[in-house]
């Protein structure tokens, strides 16, 4: 995995420094020992489910069970050891008509869950919803609902000084106990290949509704971030859709099936690819105002074979899937329109971002107005200069748009730091029967 690419996504899931060390003074004292091995921690860059790469692994024996830890990886340690390493949320506590919880654990003495509600919580006195000292409650992303205008908010709280017996009778929020009683599946990883990817999941619940996933190129080019379209079957042959946890590699279904999980089915995955510290830079000619100049100008992103086309470019001009009046409206003193391919490599198909340069970006900001807003606001119109980028599709051609002033060059750089991608296939594992509980 790309330590660097991937850090990103995990920020607000990863516990603080006191807390790491403690877990991993823990965990090196129940490891069973054994000659010659020796666990060595690696840069910590999630909390709980982060895919590791060159995990340690112990062999087994019957008194051991195997574990997945952050930055250090899998452990063995004794069966019946009377305090647990870490706890999963109980996966039937805290939903209720004001919220729902998403995901969870308590981890050496912290609680951390994530829930959704169009309550705005963050608009209200955090210590009368969360009665523990020094809680917190943070306001991640704010979506909105497809069926109505409602924004619903996704949040995080956390709590110290939590002891597993507290975690396991309930930490109560907003009047709902929300409990921790469940530990983690045993370390086992599942992959399976198409369209020269591989993709791996890592169980993160025994009744197989949660796992850490990671995508990454058969040929070692490097890790991807997985965002979608998957699914989980019952035996009762019920989908269950697996939502991603914020902007992590986490992914779990909303709902507690009620027969046992037997297999995991996708037909198509998206994934995206962000690269900023190595962009693509393409040169391009101005077209005259309100022209477009025909490119068909080929690039290949920084894994030196994954490749795009800018199509064409319009400077002024409402070409493609936009009309003159709306870009005119959002763009007011000018804008380049730029179309780039849909490219489709091994079953693959990608789209490509383009962007200012960070040279470009100097001398247009002195000319936008930055605007703050509540996230609730959703669709208000901001002002005409604020920084913005507009994207639409039509067929198998991307467009994008942003604001341009005359910097008195001829030619501007388009920055492309980003993809996104779906890879079509039979994306399907069954899972080993040793490893799968039956819902109670």
């Amino acid at each position: 995995m790309n330590h660097r690419n991937m850090k990103h996504l995990f920020d607000t899931l990863s516990p603080d420094q006191n807390q790491l060390n403690k877990m991993k003074a823990n965990i090196r004292e129940r490891a069973v020992p054994r000659r010659n091995v020796r666990l060595h921690p690696i840069p910590i860059i999630a909390a709980i489910l982060i895919l590791t790469a060159g995990i340690t692994v112990v062999s087994a024996s019957p008194a051991l069970r195997q574990w997945f830890f952050p930055g250090i990886g899998v452990v063995n340690v004794e069966d019946g050891t009377a305090e647990p390493l870490y706890m999963m949320l109980d996966n039937t506590s805290g939903d209720n008509a004001r919220y729902t919880t998403a995901y969870g654990f308590w981890l050496e003495g912290t609680v951390q869950f994530w829930i959704k509600s169009t309550v705005r919580y963050d608009e209200m006195d955090a210590h009368e919803l969360i009665p523990y000292p020094d809680a917190e409650l943070s306001l991640i992303e704010v979506t909105q609902v497809a069926t109505n205008s409602t924004m619903c908010g996704m949040y995080q709280i956390k709590i110290p000084n939590i002891s597993s017996k507290q975690a396991a009778e309930g930490i109560v929020f907003d009047g709902k106990l929300v409990k921790f009683s469940r530990m983690p599946a045993q370390y086992q990883k599942y992959t399976t290949e198409q369209c020269g990817m591989r993709l791996t999941l890592i169980p993160l619940t025994d009744d197989l509704t949660t796992f850490a996933v990671e995508l990454e190129y058969a040929d070692g080019r490097g890790s991807v971030t997985p965002v979608g379209n998957f699914y989980v079957v019952d035996r009762n042959e019920k989908f269950f859709q697996l939502k991603r946890i914020g902007k992590t590699n986490i992914f779990t279904a909303d709902i507690t099936p009620s027969a046992e999980i037997v297999r995991f089915v996708s037909k198509s995955i998206t994934f995206s690819s962000f690269f900023p510290d190595t962009p693509v830079v393409v040169p391009i000619e101005l077209p005259q105002p309100g022209k477009v100049v025909t490119l068909n100008q080929e690039f290949t992103v920084p894994d030196g074979v994954t490749q795009g086309m800018i199509t064409a470019v319009g400077y002024n001009n409402p070409m493609g899937a936009y009309d003159k009046e709306t870009l005119e409206q959002n763009f007011p003193q000018g804008y380049l329109l730029f179309s780039t391919s849909t490219r489709e490599q091994n079953g693959i198909k990608y789209e490509y971002n383009i962007n200012y340069s960070t040279e470009y970006y100097a001398f247009l900001e002195p000319h936008l107005v930055i605007e703050s807003r509540s996230p609730y606001d959703g669709e208000l119109p901001f002002e005409p200069m604020a920084p913005r980028i507009m994207m639409r599709t039509a067929g198998d051609e991307a467009y994008t748009c942003f604001h341009y002033l005359p910097d008195g060059s001829d030619t501007f750089d388009a920055v492309i730091n980003y993809y996104s991608a779906q890879a079509s296939g039979d994306w399907n594992i069954t899972f080993e029967n040793e490893y799968q509980n039956t819902p109670a």
